[in-house]
């Protein structure tokens, strides 16, 4: 099975922000939600298989999944290892291409697209926030946040704005000149969101995003999750965590490649 790469981070929050957006859907125990008429979901896989190798060798990592993402879902994918958890998210994130299948972002199918289109795609639509926090060392705080607006067509001083904004909504203004060898795990995580935040997608996806931190600070970064979601906005994570999972108001478990239950808290 295939690592996912690390990508950027991206994902606002205002203070007229509700803590849990309202549920679009009700998911069934396959994965395949039903919609509310005139609901589009922000992300969709739709039959998607994922093999590795061939022959003999060759090794499904995903088996004819199903998985709608509506505007809202705040969604916990786990399972245990080797269950597809990283496949998965790899696929809802564009960062690779199913063997089988369809993923559409936003109505629009990315899977007949080239690289490059899906680049695009990825960086408009898509913020990733991983466990390792992929800080460049020898930038400060907001020059790391700056780097997700460098090819957007804006002016220095519009960028320096924007950076130092996403770092106040993190908590973390008074940091922004310190560089990540000067700022705790937990604040290295917030700058990594905060770089998320910047380019406001309407999709987050977090792999393990608590993994590196210890309860106090994970907690902190939780509830900053928590603060993202929107109606507009969909948050998705996989986690070994159950009390990061149980923060989710959808439960996503998957086992041996396949979605096995897809439940939300009443």
């Amino acid at each position: 099975m295939a690592d996912v790469p690390p990508d950027e981070i991206r994902v606002p929050a205002t203070d007229d922000t509700p803590p849990y957006g309202i549920p679009a859907v009700v998911a069934s125990s396959h994965g395949e939600p039903s919609s509310d008429v005139g609901t589009e979901p922000l992300l969709e896989l739709v039959g998607v298989s994922r093999r590795y190798g061939s022959g003999a060798a060759e090794v499904t990592a995903l088996d004819d999944v199903s998985l709608a993402i509506m505007p809202g879902d705040f969604v916990s994918i786990m399972g245990p290892s080797g269950s597809g958890k990283s496949t998965m998210l790899g696929l809802l994130g564009c960062l690779d291409v199913p063997t089988e299948g369809t993923i559409r972002v936003g109505g629009h199918v990315v899977t007949a697209m080239d690289d490059a289109e899906r680049s695009r795609v990825r960086g408009r639509e898509i913020g990733f926030v991983f466990q390792q926090f992929h800080l460049i060392p020898h930038l400060d705080a907001l020059g790391n946040v700056e780097t997700a607006l460098l090819y957007r067509g804006l002016s220095a001083k519009e960028r320096r704005t924007r950076a130092l904004e996403s770092l106040e909504r993190v908590g973390l203004g008074h940091r922004h000149d310190h560089r990540p060898v000067q700022l705790s795990g937990g604040e290295q995580q917030r700058v990594a969101l905060a770089r998320a935040l910047v380019t406001e997608p309407k999709i987050v996806l977090g792999d393990e995003p608590t993994g590196a931190l210890d309860s106090k600070n994970a907690e902190l970064v939780m509830g900053l999750f928590t603060s993202l979601q929107s109606h507009e906005r969909a948050i998705v994570l996989v986690t070994h965590d159950p009390n990061v999972g149980e923060m989710a108001e959808r439960h996503v478990r998957m086992r041996d490649g396949r979605i096995v239950t897809d439940t939300r808290t009443s």
